[in-house]
């Protein structure tokens, strides 16, 4: 019988027929010195017909416990911990496009996120992850459309008189996610436990599986973009002017104190490479120095998504140019389902 199996992400295989393309672009990443969170690979192969068997699902727990120690370790954060909380992403790879390949903040619940507030300071980006995260487990596990909580932020922002959820005031974020929490309660609620909200996530994400495909699931440390005016995600392409002369141009779009998917969002405003630079010089001379180091190893014709947190570059995804000229459309396409 198949086992499921772990990767740490600095072991992965830089081949994408092996370990997919997200995987793999992690692997390259790592193998040129980027800054990469640390995170395991999981590929569970113990199913049946899209799910777990009862075997298979026994053996979920201790493997998905041993990946969050290895972030731990490194980290020095707790996984729901009430103090230097640990929070986690995953991304799947393999998953229907219909479902978000993507749920951040998990690990969050009612105590820690109030411990992300008391680290942070921050109690509005506290509760801004926490509603990312209601979202992101509403639609995944519980197969919620994402209008089911966009109108609910619509009408928050309407009576706010605000055009970005950005601008809306801690009263409202309050609301907002007991909003979402109640949305998720009728469902079945939130797990208090994170090991279980993990659980339920691959669960979902293998009951979205593509046909025979294999469902690789990449579990990461949280870094956030949306902590302030120094902070951000952002896109960026690759292109080489001459390979001979080793010399190369960058475009893209970056997108201050944001997270996720709010680069393309209705209402925002992203800007140029060369805007951020003038906001940014020391990340945007961390991301020219990364772009070279990738250019010398990989040649040219290639993404990379990052993400600014206090002016610290993180590397989150690299592809070559024309994989993601594709995901983005398969990606689009679950948008406007």
């Amino acid at each position: 019988m198949a086992e499921n199996r772990l990767f740490p992400l600095q072991a992965l295989d830089p081949d994408p027929n092996r370990m997919g393309f997200k995987a793999a672009g992690l692997a390259r990443l790592h193998g040129a010195g980027a800054n990469v969170p640390p995170g395991f690979l999981l590929r569970p192969t113990d199913k049946i017909a899209g799910e777990l068997s009862p075997i298979g699902r026994l053996a979920l727990h201790p493997l998905i416990r041993e990946g969050i120690r290895g972030i731990e370790t490194q980290t020095q954060q707790r996984y729901g911990g009430f103090t230097h909380p640990l929070l986690v992403s995953i991304r799947a790879e393999g998953v229907e496009e219909t479902v978000p390949h993507a749920v951040l903040n998990v690990g969050l619940n009612d105590r820690s996120v109030a411990a992300l507030a008391l680290e942070s300071e921050d109690l509005r980006f506290a509760l801004d992850c926490y509603r990312r995260f209601l979202t992101g487990y509403g639609e995944v596990v519980f197969g919620l459309p994402h209008q089911a909580f966009e109108e609910p932020l619509r009408r928050l922002m309407q009576s706010s008189r605000v055009q970005v959820e950005t601008f809306l005031p801690l009263p409202a974020w309050v609301d907002l996610v007991e909003t979402y929490r109640q949305i998720l309660n009728v469902q079945g609620g939130l797990p208090t436990d994170p090991y279980e909200q993990l659980v339920a996530l691959v669960e979902a994400y293998l009951h979205h599986a593509k046909g025979s495909c294999p469902v690789d699931l990449v579990v990461q440390q949280m870094v956030f973009g949306n902590v302030g005016a120094d902070s951000g995600t952002g896109v960026v392409t690759f292109h080489a002017v001459s390979n001979e002369d080793r010399r190369f141009y960058l475009e893209g779009l970056f997108l201050a104190n944001a997270q996720g998917n709010d680069l393309y969002a209705p209402g925002r405003s992203p800007v140029s490479l060369h805007a951020m630079a003038l906001r940014l010089p020391r990340a945007a001379r961390g991301l020219q120095l990364l772009s070279r180091r990738l250019f010398e190893k990989f040649g040219s014709e290639w993404q990379l998504t990052f993400t600014l947190q206090k002016q610290r570059l993180f590397a989150l995804q690299w592809m070559p140019l024309a994989q993601a000229v594709t995901m983005s459309a398969g990606e689009s396409g679950r948008k406007g389902a």
